[in-house]
C-alpha cells in the first residue's frame, strides 16, 4: 500500500517539476498555432532536405519521389510529429493541426500516409504547373528544402482548413437532429 501512495506522490513531484519548466518558459508564451506551424514546416522541410535531395538522384522519375516522399512523410508525420504536438498541447488544440489521429490505433498510420502521398501530389502538380507557367525546367525557387516546406505547410493549412470546417459542419447537423 504505501509503494503506490509513494509512487503516486513521485508522480506529483514529477508533473510539477514538468509544470514549472512548461510555465515559466520563453515558449509558454508562444500561441500553440504557432508552434504547431514551425514544427510541421520544420518537418516538411526535413523530409524535403532528406527524400528529395538525399534520394533523388536514385530515384528515376519525380512521380517515384512524390510518391516516396508522400509515403515517409506520412508515417514520420504519424510516429512522430503528432506525438510532439501531443505533447506540447495544453488546452486539446493539437487535434485541428492533425488530419487523423487516434491514439492505440494501428490503421491511423495507413490514413495519414494516403493524405500525405495526396499533398505531396498536389505539391508536385504546382511545381509542373509553376514550370509551364514561367517556362522554364531549371527553377531556383522550387529546388530547396524551405521553399518546398512552405509550399507544403500552405496546402496542409488549406486542407486542415477543409477537414476542421467538413468536421464542425457535421458535429452541428448531427447536434441538430438529437
Amino acid at each position: 500500500m504505501k509503494n503506490k501512495r509513494k509512487k503516486s506522490e513521485e508522480e506529483k513531484i514529477i508533473e510539477q517539476e514538468a509544470d514549472s519548466y512548461q510555465k515559466n518558459g520563453f515558449l509558454s508564451k508562444v500561441p500553440f498555432c504557432i508552434k504547431a506551424i514551425i514544427l510541421k514546416y520544420w518537418f516538411f522541410g526535413a523530409i524535403c532536405f532528406f527524400v528529395f535531395i538525399g534520394t533523388g538522384m536514385f530515384v528515376g522519375s519525380n512521380f517515384d519521389l512524390l510518391l516516396i516522399g508522400g509515403l515517409i512523410s506520412g508515417a514520420i508525420f504519424d510516429i512522430a510529429c503528432h506525438n510532439v504536438l501531443n505533447i506540447i498541447d495544453k488546452d486539446d488544440q493539437a487535434k485541428y493541426y492533425m488530419f487523423f489521429r487516434k491514439e492505440k490505433c494501428w490503421y491511423s498510420i495507413f490514413i495519414n500516409v494516403a493524405y500525405h502521398i495526396i499533398l505531396f501530389l498536389a505539391f508536385g502538380y504546382t511545381i509542373s504547373a509553376f514550370k509551364a507557367i514561367t517556362g522554364t525546367e531549371e527553377n531556383w525557387f522550387l529546388r530547396e528544402p524551405f521553399s518546398q516546406a512552405l509550399l507544403l505547410s500552405i496546402y496542409d493549412a488549406l486542407f486542415m482548413l477543409i477537414k476542421n470546417f467538413v468536421v464542425d459542419f457535421i458535429k452541428r447537423i448531427m447536434s441538430k437532429k438529437e
